[in-house]
């Protein structure tokens, strides 16, 4: 019975093999890294905002109920969501931010992106993220989860 030297077999392996062991490797790097980030409670957004307000990022643990009056501005997201003015206050912290609608409800309806009347809108504040940074002149802004868009007119 003839024998092969074990470590020409594991050399003879390693380099019929050396892109796909390489490429295991990095992956498992990579998601080391995120997953150790993540279970610090950091996330790429929070070690490098992308909005000149970048301190104002928080995520909140339990969502804040809101009302606030705005204009609509524009679509977000094929209308599942879009931007928002608020119209209620003049010295706001932020001025201006993004609701969506749920994922198993309508886009926003037509009716309400085509008119410039003011707006009620109702629902939970999750956060302040940059989601869309340049869309509001690179700031981060509040995000809702809209329950109930309503015209105030």
């Amino acid at each position: 019975m003839k024998t092969r030297n074990v470590g020409v077999t594991a050399k003879i392996w390693l380099d019929e093999h050396k892109k796909n062991v390489v490429f295991t490797f990095t992956l498992i790097l990579v998601f080391g890294f995120y997953f150790t980030l993540s279970r610090n409670g950091s996330t790429s957004k929070s070690v490098l905002p992308t909005c000149s307000n970048g301190q104002d990022i928080k995520y909140f643990q339990n969502p804040i109920k809101i009302a606030w009056k705005a204009h609509l501005d524009e679509c977000l997201v094929s209308c599942w969501g879009a931007s928002f003015t608020r119209t209620d206050s003049n010295n706001l912290k932020h001025p201006r931010f993004s609701g969506y609608v749920p994922d198993n409800g309508d886009p926003i309806p037509k009716h309400f992106i085509e008119s410039e009347k003011e707006l009620l809108i109702t629902g939970q504040w999750t956060d302040v993220s940059d989601d869309h940074v340049f869309l509001f002149d690179g700031r981060c802004v509040p995000t809702v989860e809209i329950e109930k868009i309503e015209y105030l007119d």
